[in-house]
Parts: C-alpha cells; structure tokens; sequence
C-alpha cells in the first residue's frame, strides 16, 4: 500500500519518509555487516586518521569541477552547519555564494579539509547510529522512530556529499597517502615517492585490473545481490587495494 501511494503521488514527504524507514529498519543488520567487515574498516580508518595528517591541496583539471548533483549538497549546508560539530565556514560561503548565481567549485584550496572532516563526521555518526539500531533492544516506539531517523538524515547527508563532483576530486587528492592495506596513513618520509606518479599508478591499477579481470567476474557473480551499486565503480581506481578489486 505504501508503495502504491508513493507511486501515485511521488512527491509526498511524510510516505517517503515512511517508505525509507521501512527499508532501513528492514537491512540494518546487512548495512551494519558491509560497514564493519571486509574493505570498509580499513577505509574508515584510512580516512578518520588522514584528519590528524597535513596534505596540500591538489588541482585536478583531468576531473569535472561541477557536477549538476552539486545543488543538493549546497542546499544541504546551511543544515550540515547546526547538525554536525565540524566548522564548516568557507563551505558556508559558497553556498551563500552559489546562491546569488556566482558558479564556483566546491571543492578549493579553502574546502578540501573541511570537506574531508566533513565527510569523516557523517561517517562516523552513520556508523554509530547505525550500530545503535542494529543493538536496540526495545518495543518503544519513540526509541526505534528515533534510532531510525538517526540513521536516515545521516545517510541523507552522506549520499548529498558522495554524489558531488568534489568527492572524486578528493579522493584523487588524498589516494597516495592512504594506506588501505594498514587502515592508515603513508608516512611524511615515502610520501614523496607516490606523488606525481598518477599516471604510472593508474596504469599498474589497470594492469591488476585486467589481471584480476576472470576472477573479478566470478565474485560479482557470486555476489550478484549486491549489483547495481554504480556509485562503487565511478570511484575506481581508488577501490583497489595492490591491483585487486575490493568489492562494496
């Protein structure tokens, strides 16, 4: 019934709202498996430890600067300002600046880092509501209503910043300082050693890639329940780890 209602009047925010509580409180236990297994610690780690870490910003002209998924982003800064306890103000101005027609990139020499603990943030806390939902041991329905929308505005949020033209420039900005094997970051002293080598480390990714070509092929296959995740593939080269795919 649900879905019908949503079918006949897309628009309507209160049957929307229902309709992604239903499938968050339905998968929690599978979104919280993906999150705290295989690949997904070792970036978590990566990324909350680069915050402590100094790395210059990067220009990266190969990448589109804008994105016509940037707007909802935007939209969602003047809230992302009160809901989170990063400071944000240079990504305040530029949606206020964006907001009187004046085109600009997100992501600049004055953004990267408060992008980067941005995104760190809203990790952290859709790990931890999330992880709070799946232990919920109660029948209250304030409690799990609660628990529920913790976890829906912070996948909200996430899903607004990974759809912008900035992620990839920033994950292209901060890949040779993070360590994916060691969940941590690449030392100051071999730092020098992966910088400027773009072209060379891409040209080793597709070398593994197509290496890897058959046995890629076999775990999607075995894994086809969880196809369809084209925002995963839109970040390679940065989901390989020493040439090898690592699945979402």
């Amino acid at each position: 019934m649900l879905l019908r209602r949503l079918k006949d009047n897309p628009q309507s925010e209160p049957d929307m709202i229902a309709f992604l509580s239903y499938v968050i409180a339905v998968s929690s236990e599978k979104m919280n498996y993906r999150i705290t297994n295989g690949p997904s610690p070792l970036y978590f780690a990566c990324l909350v430890k680069l915050i402590k870490a100094s790395f210059d910003f990067k220009e990266h002209p190969d990448i589109p600067s804008r994105s016509n998924r940037d707007q909802i982003f935007l939209d969602a800064i003047p809230f992302l300002a009160e809901f989170t306890t990063t400071k944000i103000p240079n990504l305040q101005k530029m949606a206020q600046l964006v907001a009187k027609n004046k085109p600009l990139d997100i992501y600049n020499k004055d953004t990267y880092m408060e992008f980067h603990k941005l995104l760190c943030e809203l990790l952290m806390r859709f790990r931890g509501s999330l992880d709070e939902l799946v232990d919920l041991k109660t029948e209250d329905e304030v409690e799990i209503h609660n628990a529920l929308t913790s976890v829906r505005i912070t996948g909200d949020f996430l899903w607004t910043m990974v759809r912008t033209a900035a992620i990839k420039k920033h994950l292209k900005t901060i890949d040779h300082l993070l360590d994916f094997d060691q969940g941590g970051v690449v030392p100051d002293q071999e730092r020098h050693s992966h910088e400027g080598d773009g072209q060379k480390q891409d040209g080793q990714v597709q070398d593994g890639q197509a290496r890897e070509g058959q046995a890629r092929d076999g775990q999607v296959r075995d894994c086809e329940e969880d196809e369809g995740d084209t925002d995963f593939d839109l970040l390679k080269p940065y989901n390989t780890s020493k040439g090898k795919p690592l699945l979402p």
